[in-house]
């Protein structure tokens, strides 16, 4: 199963822990941890990421053609909802021709890390992932109650 979050690099909050769980900003950075900062130093550099996303794209591309058909995109996240699968697909196919391409995804989890990396120095310490996802999880608490 490829994650959405992996598929798009450092998604969305709720994406970065696994789809469908309600887990604190704490829980979500220890998994952006473990899942992106492949030398264990604690920080995550978007080399990381891109490194991981490619590896999760290649998985995903069943047929090896260099695109993720909405069938392969399916077939790598079934634990999500076709609603969610939806989406995140429509999201991620930035030029609508109904597949996803790696260029695509990297164009995306380059915006994403810059969200991410609040001081902007290309790389996003367990501080700075932190305050995003606490950042988010208290605009999205502010917006539901």
């Amino acid at each position: 199963m490829v994650s959405a979050a992996v598929l798009a690099g450092l998604g969305s909050g709720a994406a970065l822990a696994a789809t469908g769980t309600k887990k604190t900003p704490e829980v979500k950075v220890e998994r952006l941890l473990a899942r992106y900062d492949t030398d264990k130093d604690g920080i995550v550099t978007l080399d990381e990421v891109r490194q991981r996303v490619k590896l999760a794209f290649d998985k995903a591309d069943a047929d090896h053609d260099g695109k993720l058909t909405k069938a392969e995109y399916d077939a790598a996240r079934p634990k999500a909802s076709q609603a969610k699968r939806e989406k995140t697909f429509n999201k991620l196919d930035a030029n609508h021709d109904g597949a996803i391409t790696l260029e695509e995804i990297e164009a995306k989890t380059t915006h994403r890390f810059a969200k991410f990396d609040l001081n902007h120095d290309g790389k996003v310490t367990r501080d700075e992932a932190l305050t995003r996802l606490t950042e988010k999880a208290a605009k999205k608490a502010k917006k539901a109650g």
